[in-house]
């Protein structure tokens, strides 16, 4: 466990590494300063590749949170129980690939929390991380059956 936070901040450093030279890049006229001579990386761009997040992209189109603040925060969101196991995934690995992508703590409640058929789902991280994973879970839900089975593979 000290393992995977350790790597979590890494990344998050790294993110930051990368949208701050965004930052400088599109601000700075100055040569010795980063330049681009495209329009900056989008933020899905600097993540690791996800093959979760290209089926959802062709899914539903995928708008970038604004919000660059470290601070963390939680959200619930509420998915009709008979998709807990489309996001779920065969032996964890939707689920996985979206904590893993998102960089977000995932909570699902387990059968025995559900109330009115709806399961609620917690989302932990930076406001840009759950952005991402509320998106993903929200397009996985939009996916065939079998397009979503296709990310265990």
């Amino acid at each position: 466990q000290w393992y995977q936070r350790r790597v979590r901040g890494a990344t998050n450093q790294v993110k930051r590494l990368i949208l701050d030279a965004e930052d400088e890049g599109s601000r700075s006229n100055n040569p010795n300063n980063l330049s681009f001579s495209s329009p900056p990386q989008r933020y899905e761009d600097a993540k690791p590749y996800s093959k979760l997040f290209d089926i959802a992209k062709s899914v539903l189109p995928f708008t970038a949170s604004t919000d660059k603040s470290d601070d963390k925060i939680s959200k619930e969101i509420k998915i009709p129980n008979s998709n807990a196991g489309m996001v779920i995934g065969k032996k964890a690995a939707v689920i996985n690939e979206i904590r893993n992508f998102s960089n977000c703590k995932v909570l699902i409640a387990k059968d025995s929390e559900v109330a009115d058929d709806l399961r609620v789902i917690q989302i932990t991280g930076t406001p840009r991380d759950v952005h991402l994973a509320d998106y993903l879970i929200t397009a996985v839900q939009q996916m065939p059956r079998d397009l979503s089975q296709a990310i265990a593979r």
